[in-house]
């Protein structure tokens, strides 16, 4: 939560300085040689959602901004004059709305990656380095956590992994193996899994409950290449029928695979203590 609230601090203070460097009327276009690049950004990360996500694209309008020097001088003395001699009231008003619109977008976007219990992005987006899903260069570029990630963001197969079958099951959770009725002990993002007790031994006679396992589907049917962690809170019913390593939840299968295909082929590490 501070950390978000610290983004927000961020993204308001760079969007407010830009709203001080450039006059509305500078905003729209009179100026385009001066203007539109950096006026590009804020207008995307006000009015686009996805881009809004979080605040790299007002940070960049800053950057970009002092990269060009701008001074008043090189506009007309009319809107020289206008901007100097501004109302305060509108000022108030631009700000603001830039605080509305800047909390709108953040509050509505999509959280994911570590700084979301590991949560992926829905419909095969991509989690940026911020921990935010979208689609372009600035999520599954560079530091891109998860989803169809390019460069050096590309997520690599779990360290040591081994290969085997997942499912999926679905509600009722509880009781389970391994914690009761205590649906406490379940991640919050509902990233967990039954472990078979076949030839993987994921169950391992219940000395992996509460164990994590790192996941990544390979085989046909999947929608992500993301790493997840799932947290064992249970065994197979009848140990994993036909040999599979895990029942993920309905949820965690959903987020790397079709729940059409009903099983996958995936690559997996663990057990680890945390996620």
């Amino acid at each position: 939560m501070q950390t978000r609230i610290h983004r927000i601090l961020q993204g308001i203070t760079v969007t407010f300085s830009l709203m001080m460097t450039f006059p509305p009327s500078e905003a729209r276009g009179s100026q385009p040689v001066s203007c539109s690049s950096p006026y590009k950004y804020i207008r995307r990360a006000l009015l686009e959602v996805e881009i809004a996500s979080h605040y790299q694209y007002v940070t960049r309008a800053l950057l970009e901004v002092s990269s060009q020097n701008f001074h008043l001088a090189e506009v007309s003395p009319g809107t020289q004059s206008f901007w100097m001699q501004g109302s305060k009231m509108y000022t108030k008003v631009i700000r603001v709305a830039t605080i509305l619109l800047l909390l709108f977008h953040l509050s509505s976007a999509e959280q994911c990656g570590r700084q979301a219990g590991n949560a992926v992005c829905p419909n095969n987006l991509c989690c940026s380095q911020y921990g935010w899903c979208g689609s372009t260069s600035d999520y599954c570029g560079t530091g891109c956590q998860s989803g169809p990630c390019s460069g050096s963001g590309t997520p690599s197969t779990p360290s040591g992994s081994k290969t085997g079958e997942v499912s999926y099951y679905t509600a009722p959770f509880v009781p389970s193996a391994c914690f009761g009725f205590d649906a406490s002990q379940f991640p919050s993002n509902n990233f967990f899994a039954a472990g078979g007790d076949g030839a993987p031994n994921i169950w391992n006679n219940g000395a992996n409950c509460g164990k994590w396992f790192r996941i990544q589907c390979t085989g046909n049917g999947c929608t992500s290449s993301a790493t997840i962690s799932v947290r064992i809170v249970d065994r197979c019913p009848n140990g994993c029928v036909g040999g599979r390593a895990f029942d993920l939840s309905n949820t965690a299968f959903s987020a790397i695979a079709n729940t059409a295909v009903g099983h996958v082929s995936v690559n997996y590490s663990g057990p680890y203590d945390n996620a």
